[in-house]
């Protein structure tokens, strides 16, 4: 069995199929998220699963195209693999005809079986270069908008303080809660906002991430007339275009979270408001590792939110700061 397993020549089809995939899946993977120029590994996997998979055509002349496609598409990679955007923009299109490539061109030789599998197999990868894809274009589109220190923070009228829930579900601190509490209070002393805008969610009587963070800013000295409460933002999404429609504010300091200013100063920049971020003290890895992984899914759902021209669930009447 181990010799049959090493000797490539001997394997069979559908090992040749399974291990070609994979190839393919971490190929794409160290592409989208390390670059290509300075690393290897990305072009070994592509040349190994081009190995596996043309290895299983038997019809030569569709041997021959589907090695100068891989050989195409491998070079549309390797060349635009230090330019960021075009990167991205290429690898999608270019992996997805590679995966279609490669299943017309061994069709005939496997099973249906064999074919649907492929299919299945096929769908992590698309799902994970659209993951990647998103979050890389929202983290490379807002690198600069985002800061850390207080005192190189640009001053704006407005700090809008994106809500989230004082206590986890098991009634411990929510510490991304208390940190961006500490960076408000930090931000308002310092003179970089005047006003503070909290948008959260209210949509139930016991639920009141709002009110919640008014008494704790109250607490620590902000005057409460200088906050206002918006008890619609359901979504940022609904929070970034409230600010704008109900509230009238164009240019707008965005308080979270660094992955949660990077989404909201991107729905931001489609909204026609000046944005910049101030990055709260981020959680301990682990203890943030459910919500990080959360986040790739949420960036796909904004672009998707974003080209429906998705609205927030309730405007209602305007509210002027002075």
């Amino acid at each position: 069995m181990a010799g049959k397993f090493f000797n490539i020549k001997k394997l069979t089809p559908q090992t040749r199929l399974v291990m070609g995939l994979l190839c393919i899946f971490m190929g794409t993977f160290t592409t989208l998220l390390n670059g290509a120029a300075g690393s290897l590994f990305p072009y070994l996997f592509f040349a190994t699963s081009l190995y596996m998979l043309v290895g299983i055509i038997t019809t030569r002349w569709v041997k021959y195209i589907t090695l100068a496609l891989y050989l195409a598409i491998f070079t549309i990679l390797w060349r635009f693999s230090d330019e960021i955007p075009h990167k991205l923009l290429f690898t999608m299109p270019c992996v997805t005809i590679l995966l279609a490539v490669t299943y017309f061109a061994t069709k005939r030789q496997l099973r249906p079986r064999d074919r649907r599998f492929m299919a299945i197999l096929s769908l992590p990868i698309i799902a994970i270069m659209v993951a990647t894809f998103s979050h890389r274009i929202v983290e490379k589109s807002t690198a600069d908008r985002i800061y850390s220190n207080v005192e190189k923070t640009p001053h704006n009228k407005v700090g809008l303080l994106l809500g989230t829930s004082k206590f986890l579900r098991s009634g411990i601190d929510n510490e991304y809660y208390g940190n961006r509490i500490a960076a408000t209070i930090a931000l308002f002393k310092a003179g970089k906002i005047d006003y503070v805008i909290i948008s959260g969610d209210n949509s139930r009587k016991e639920y009141d991430e709002p009110t919640d963070m008014k008494n704790d800013l109250v607490a620590a000295g902000v005057p409460a007339e200088r906050i206002y409460l918006d008890y619609a933002g359901f979504r940022t999404l609904d929070s970034v275009v409230r600010c704008k429609e109900i509230f009238g504010q164009k240019s707008i300091t965005i308080i979270s979270q660094r992955f949660h200013d990077e989404r909201a100063i991107y729905l931001a920049q489609h909204n026609d408001i000046e944005a910049v971020g101030f990055a709260a003290k981020d959680v301990q890895k682990m203890s943030g590792l459910k919500t990080k992984a959360r986040e790739y899914l949420a960036r796909v759902k904004m672009f998707i939110d974003l080209s429906l021209n998705k609205q927030p669930k309730f405007l209602g009447e305007k509210i002027a700061i002075p």
